[in-house]
Protein backbone atom coordinates (compact mmCIF):
# COMPACT_ATOMS: atom_id res chain seq x y z
CA UNK A 1 0.00 0.00 0.00
CA UNK A 2 1.02 3.00 -1.05
CA UNK A 3 2.23 5.52 1.75
CA UNK A 4 -0.63 8.12 0.38
CA UNK A 5 -3.41 5.83 0.20
CA UNK A 6 -2.54 5.03 3.95
CA UNK A 7 -2.66 8.89 4.77
CA UNK A 8 -6.32 9.24 3.20
CA UNK A 9 -7.21 5.95 5.21
CA UNK A 10 -5.95 7.69 8.77
CA UNK A 11 -7.79 10.52 7.45
CA UNK A 12 -11.41 9.40 7.04
CA UNK A 13 -10.51 6.97 9.98
CA UNK A 14 -10.05 10.13 12.16
CA UNK A 15 -12.72 11.98 10.48
CA UNK A 16 -15.50 11.49 13.15
CA UNK A 17 -13.72 11.92 15.85
CA UNK A 18 -12.53 15.27 15.01
CA UNK A 19 -15.79 16.05 14.41
CA UNK A 20 -17.07 14.63 17.84
CA UNK A 21 -14.78 16.59 19.89
CA UNK A 22 -14.70 19.71 18.13
CA UNK A 23 -18.71 19.89 18.80
CA UNK A 24 -18.33 18.71 22.28
CA UNK A 25 -15.37 21.46 22.47
CA UNK A 26 -17.84 24.29 20.85
CA UNK A 27 -20.66 22.92 22.74
CA UNK A 28 -19.12 23.35 26.48
CA UNK A 29 -17.78 26.86 25.17
CA UNK A 30 -21.19 27.81 24.34
CA UNK A 31 -23.33 26.24 27.27
CA UNK A 32 -24.06 29.14 29.44
CA UNK A 33 -24.27 27.72 33.66
CA UNK A 34 -25.83 30.69 35.18
CA UNK A 35 -26.87 34.71 34.64
CA UNK A 36 -26.22 37.91 36.53
CA UNK A 37 -27.56 41.65 35.96
CA UNK A 38 -24.72 43.62 34.60
CA UNK A 39 -23.91 46.07 37.34
CA UNK A 40 -26.05 49.15 37.54
CA UNK A 41 -26.13 52.13 39.53
CA UNK A 42 -28.75 53.23 41.95
CA UNK A 43 -27.58 56.65 42.91
CA UNK A 44 -29.73 58.49 40.71
CA UNK A 45 -32.41 55.96 40.26
CA UNK A 46 -35.69 58.23 40.66
CA UNK A 47 -39.38 57.58 40.29
CA UNK A 48 -40.32 58.32 37.00
CA UNK A 49 -36.62 57.14 35.15
CA UNK A 50 -35.85 54.33 33.24
CA UNK A 51 -32.97 52.63 32.50
CA UNK A 52 -32.00 49.48 30.02
CA UNK A 53 -30.84 46.55 31.48
CA UNK A 54 -28.39 43.85 30.19
CA UNK A 55 -27.71 40.19 32.06
CA UNK A 56 -24.49 38.50 31.35
CA UNK A 57 -23.58 34.53 31.41
CA UNK A 58 -20.83 32.88 33.09
CA UNK A 59 -18.55 31.59 31.86
CA UNK A 60 -18.19 34.82 30.39
CA UNK A 61 -19.29 35.08 26.68
CA UNK A 62 -21.20 31.82 26.80
CA UNK A 63 -24.72 32.33 25.39
CA UNK A 64 -28.76 30.97 26.27
CA UNK A 65 -31.23 30.35 24.52
CA UNK A 66 -34.44 32.51 25.23
CA UNK A 67 -34.80 33.48 29.19
CA UNK A 68 -37.31 36.19 30.79
CA UNK A 69 -36.77 39.58 33.23
CA UNK A 70 -38.41 39.61 36.47
CA UNK A 71 -38.82 42.14 39.27
CA UNK A 72 -39.75 41.38 42.50
CA UNK A 73 -42.08 43.52 43.89
CA UNK A 74 -43.97 45.19 40.14
CA UNK A 75 -45.78 47.91 42.35
CA UNK A 76 -42.55 49.44 42.88
CA UNK A 77 -40.32 48.85 39.32
CA UNK A 78 -42.05 47.38 35.92
CA UNK A 79 -39.69 45.48 33.15
CA UNK A 80 -40.18 44.99 29.66
CA UNK A 81 -38.98 41.85 27.78
CA UNK A 82 -36.50 44.34 26.11
CA UNK A 83 -34.70 44.65 29.55
CA UNK A 84 -36.41 48.70 30.12
CA UNK A 85 -37.06 48.76 34.17
CA UNK A 86 -38.93 51.75 34.65
CA UNK A 87 -38.94 53.21 38.32
CA UNK A 88 -42.70 53.31 39.72
CA UNK A 89 -42.24 54.84 43.08
CA UNK A 90 -39.69 54.90 46.25
CA UNK A 91 -38.62 51.37 47.57
CA UNK A 92 -36.36 48.75 47.16
CA UNK A 93 -36.65 45.52 45.03
CA UNK A 94 -35.17 42.90 43.36
CA UNK A 95 -34.81 42.46 39.69
CA UNK A 96 -32.99 39.48 37.98
CA UNK A 97 -32.91 37.57 34.37
CA UNK A 98 -33.94 33.97 34.51
CA UNK A 99 -33.17 31.32 30.88
CA UNK A 100 -33.63 28.18 32.90
CA UNK A 101 -30.64 28.64 34.42
CA UNK A 102 -29.38 29.46 38.02
CA UNK A 103 -29.43 32.93 38.22
CA UNK A 104 -28.25 35.97 40.74
CA UNK A 105 -30.72 38.73 41.72
CA UNK A 106 -29.66 42.45 42.04
CA UNK A 107 -31.22 45.00 44.04
CA UNK A 108 -32.66 48.59 43.00
CA UNK A 109 -33.32 51.45 45.28
CA UNK A 110 -36.06 53.80 43.98
CA UNK A 111 -35.74 57.22 45.39
CA UNK A 112 -37.99 60.49 45.20
CA UNK A 113 -38.31 62.62 42.69
CA UNK A 114 -38.73 66.50 41.98
CA UNK A 115 -42.41 65.76 43.56
CA UNK A 116 -43.03 68.93 40.80
CA UNK A 117 -42.82 66.56 38.08
CA UNK A 118 -42.96 63.25 39.60
CA UNK A 119 -45.12 60.53 37.66
CA UNK A 120 -46.42 57.83 40.46
CA UNK A 121 -48.54 55.01 39.36
CA UNK A 122 -50.23 52.63 41.76
CA UNK A 123 -51.85 49.34 41.48
CA UNK A 124 -54.10 47.47 43.75
CA UNK A 125 -52.59 44.12 44.37
CA UNK A 126 -55.34 42.35 46.12
CA UNK A 127 -58.95 41.18 44.89
CA UNK A 128 -62.44 42.72 46.92
CA UNK A 129 -63.45 39.00 45.81
CA UNK A 130 -62.11 37.96 49.21
CA UNK A 131 -65.16 37.34 52.03
CA UNK A 132 -65.04 38.60 55.34
CA UNK A 133 -63.84 41.30 56.99
CA UNK A 134 -65.02 44.50 58.91
CA UNK A 135 -68.26 46.90 57.88
CA UNK A 136 -66.93 50.13 59.94
CA UNK A 137 -67.69 52.78 57.77
CA UNK A 138 -64.73 54.91 58.96
CA UNK A 139 -61.48 53.69 57.63
CA UNK A 140 -60.33 54.91 60.80
CA UNK A 141 -56.26 55.90 61.91
CA UNK A 142 -54.13 57.51 59.51
CA UNK A 143 -50.08 59.43 59.75
CA UNK A 144 -47.95 56.60 58.63
CA UNK A 145 -43.68 55.88 58.63
CA UNK A 146 -41.66 58.54 58.74
CA UNK A 147 -38.04 55.98 58.41
CA UNK A 148 -37.52 56.23 54.78
CA UNK A 149 -35.39 58.67 53.28
CA UNK A 150 -37.06 60.34 50.51
CA UNK A 151 -33.51 61.25 49.00
CA UNK A 152 -33.09 61.84 45.11
CA UNK A 153 -31.70 65.39 43.74
CA UNK A 154 -32.71 68.11 42.02
CA UNK A 155 -35.56 70.47 42.84
CA UNK A 156 -35.59 73.83 43.64
CA UNK A 157 -33.80 75.40 46.27
CA UNK A 158 -35.33 79.19 45.83
CA UNK A 159 -37.46 79.55 48.89
CA UNK A 160 -39.98 82.37 47.92
CA UNK A 161 -43.18 83.76 50.21
CA UNK A 162 -46.41 81.81 50.47
CA UNK A 163 -45.89 77.44 51.11
CA UNK A 164 -43.14 75.68 49.18
CA UNK A 165 -41.11 72.81 48.87
CA UNK A 166 -37.67 73.09 48.49
CA UNK A 167 -35.48 70.08 48.18
CA UNK A 168 -32.44 69.39 50.93
CA UNK A 169 -31.16 67.40 53.46
CA UNK A 170 -32.25 64.34 51.33
CA UNK A 171 -35.77 65.67 51.15
CA UNK A 172 -38.53 67.97 50.25
CA UNK A 173 -38.66 70.58 53.17
CA UNK A 174 -41.77 72.81 53.65
CA UNK A 175 -41.58 76.82 54.06
CA UNK A 176 -43.75 79.39 54.88
CA UNK A 177 -43.40 83.09 53.92
CA UNK A 178 -39.61 82.03 53.36
CA UNK A 179 -39.25 80.30 56.85
CA UNK A 180 -38.75 76.41 57.39
CA UNK A 181 -41.12 75.18 59.29
CA UNK A 182 -40.65 71.45 61.21
CA UNK A 183 -43.64 71.53 63.18
CA UNK A 184 -45.90 71.22 59.91
CA UNK A 185 -48.21 68.15 59.05
CA UNK A 186 -50.91 68.17 56.57
CA UNK A 187 -51.73 68.67 53.12
CA UNK A 188 -49.38 71.48 51.10
CA UNK A 189 -49.88 72.23 47.48
CA UNK A 190 -47.36 72.73 45.27
CA UNK A 191 -46.66 73.10 41.54
CA UNK A 192 -49.96 72.15 40.60
CA UNK A 193 -50.25 68.61 42.92
CA UNK A 194 -51.14 67.90 46.89
CA UNK A 195 -48.44 66.54 49.06
CA UNK A 196 -48.86 65.07 52.35
CA UNK A 197 -46.14 66.61 54.59
CA UNK A 198 -45.08 65.34 58.47
CA UNK A 199 -42.49 66.95 60.78
CA UNK A 200 -41.84 69.49 57.66
CA UNK A 201 -41.07 67.10 54.90
CA UNK A 202 -42.57 65.31 52.03
CA UNK A 203 -43.90 61.92 53.31
CA UNK A 204 -42.55 60.07 50.17
CA UNK A 205 -43.04 56.51 51.68
CA UNK A 206 -47.02 57.28 52.15
CA UNK A 207 -48.92 55.13 49.50
CA UNK A 208 -52.90 54.61 49.95
CA UNK A 209 -55.67 56.27 51.73
CA UNK A 210 -54.67 59.03 54.34
CA UNK A 211 -57.10 60.71 56.06
CA UNK A 212 -56.34 65.11 55.96
CA UNK A 213 -55.39 66.40 59.73
CA UNK A 214 -57.14 69.41 58.77
CA UNK A 215 -59.79 68.25 57.70
CA UNK A 216 -60.94 65.12 59.49
CA UNK A 217 -63.44 64.08 56.82
CA UNK A 218 -61.04 63.96 53.93
CA UNK A 219 -59.34 60.55 52.96
CA UNK A 220 -56.75 61.43 49.98
CA UNK A 221 -55.46 58.42 47.98
CA UNK A 222 -51.64 58.90 47.37
CA UNK A 223 -48.54 57.22 46.17
CA UNK A 224 -45.12 58.55 47.44
CA UNK A 225 -46.82 61.00 49.61
CA UNK A 226 -48.26 62.50 46.35
CA UNK A 227 -52.06 62.88 46.05
CA UNK A 228 -52.91 60.95 42.91
CA UNK A 229 -55.82 63.10 40.95
CA UNK A 230 -56.57 60.20 38.33
CA UNK A 231 -57.77 57.42 40.96
CA UNK A 232 -60.80 56.37 40.45
CA UNK A 233 -62.45 52.87 41.45
CA UNK A 234 -62.38 50.56 44.97
CA UNK A 235 -58.80 50.82 46.87
CA UNK A 236 -57.98 48.51 49.75
CA UNK A 237 -57.82 50.29 53.45
CA UNK A 238 -55.56 49.38 55.68
CA UNK A 239 -53.65 46.96 53.75
CA UNK A 240 -54.55 43.49 54.44
CA UNK A 241 -57.86 43.91 55.53
CA UNK A 242 -60.95 43.31 53.77
CA UNK A 243 -61.80 47.15 54.17
CA UNK A 244 -62.51 48.15 50.83
CA UNK A 245 -63.37 51.92 49.67
CA UNK A 246 -64.46 54.00 46.55
CA UNK A 247 -62.32 56.91 45.53
CA UNK A 248 -62.78 59.39 42.88
CA UNK A 249 -60.26 61.88 41.85
CA UNK A 250 -58.28 60.60 43.90
CA UNK A 251 -60.57 62.00 47.08
CA UNK A 252 -62.72 58.94 49.00
CA UNK A 253 -66.28 59.22 48.49
CA UNK A 254 -68.34 58.59 51.41
CA UNK A 255 -71.96 59.32 49.83
CA UNK A 256 -71.43 57.12 47.08
CA UNK A 257 -74.42 54.36 46.80
CA UNK A 258 -74.38 51.33 43.74
CA UNK A 259 -72.06 49.36 42.15
CA UNK A 260 -68.13 49.61 41.25
CA UNK A 261 -66.39 47.86 38.89
CA UNK A 262 -62.98 46.00 40.38
CA UNK A 263 -60.47 43.64 37.94
CA UNK A 264 -63.47 42.38 35.68
CA UNK A 265 -66.30 42.09 38.77
CA UNK A 266 -69.29 44.57 39.85
CA UNK A 267 -69.37 44.81 43.75
CA UNK A 268 -72.08 46.95 45.68
CA UNK A 269 -70.70 49.89 47.68
CA UNK A 270 -72.90 51.56 50.20
CA UNK A 271 -71.70 54.77 51.87
CA UNK A 272 -68.88 54.72 50.05
CA UNK A 273 -67.59 51.43 51.43
CA UNK A 274 -67.97 48.10 49.83
CA UNK A 275 -70.72 45.61 51.47
CA UNK A 276 -70.62 41.87 51.36
CA UNK A 277 -73.86 41.49 51.27
CA UNK A 278 -76.18 38.42 49.69
CA UNK A 279 -79.02 37.74 47.36
CA UNK A 280 -81.24 40.24 45.80
CA UNK A 281 -80.16 43.84 46.04
CA UNK A 282 -81.41 46.98 43.84
CA UNK A 283 -79.63 49.47 41.99
CA UNK A 284 -79.95 52.93 43.79
CA UNK A 285 -79.28 54.38 40.52
CA UNK A 286 -82.11 52.45 38.49
CA UNK A 287 -84.67 51.30 40.81
CA UNK A 288 -85.52 48.49 38.05
CA UNK A 289 -82.56 46.74 38.29
CA UNK A 290 -81.56 44.19 40.90
CA UNK A 291 -78.54 42.57 41.04
CA UNK A 292 -78.35 38.58 42.46
CA UNK A 293 -74.97 39.39 44.99
CA UNK A 294 -72.27 36.85 46.93
CA UNK A 295 -70.05 38.34 49.41
CA UNK A 296 -70.69 41.64 47.61
CA UNK A 297 -70.25 40.99 44.07
CA UNK A 298 -72.45 40.38 41.35
CA UNK A 299 -72.81 36.90 40.26
CA UNK A 300 -72.25 37.55 36.41
CA UNK A 301 -72.52 33.77 36.35
CA UNK A 302 -75.37 32.87 37.67
CA UNK A 303 -78.50 31.98 35.54
CA UNK A 304 -81.51 30.31 37.24
CA UNK A 305 -83.75 30.85 39.95
CA UNK A 306 -83.30 32.58 43.41
CA UNK A 307 -85.06 33.31 46.39
CA UNK A 308 -85.72 36.64 48.02
CA UNK A 309 -88.18 37.46 51.06
CA UNK A 310 -89.68 33.96 50.39
CA UNK A 311 -90.38 34.05 46.81
CA UNK A 312 -88.40 32.97 44.17
CA UNK A 313 -86.95 35.18 40.87
CA UNK A 314 -84.93 33.98 37.52
CA UNK A 315 -81.95 35.93 37.50
CA UNK A 316 -79.68 36.02 33.92
CA UNK A 317 -75.96 36.90 34.19
CA UNK A 318 -76.89 37.75 37.82
CA UNK A 319 -79.21 40.31 37.01
CA UNK A 320 -83.29 39.67 37.79
CA UNK A 321 -85.43 39.40 34.35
Amino acid sequence: MSKRKGLEIAVLLLLPLLVWFGAVSTSKADAATSTYVNRISNNNFCVGDSMQLTYGTIPQGSVVSGGTWYVGDPTICSITQDGVLTALKTGRTQVWFNAGLPFQVTTVVVKSANPGGASFQWGDDDNPGGGGGSNNDNPGGGGGNNNDNPGGGGGNNNVSTGETLVYENGGFHYYNNGVADDSKYGFVDYNGSKFLVANGYVVSNKNGLVQDPDHKDIWYFCAGGKVLTNKSGLVQYPAGQDNWFIVQNGVMDSTYNGFAYYNGGLFFVARGKLVRKDGLVQDPHNKNDWYFLANGQVQSKKTGNVTYNGKTFYVSGGKLV
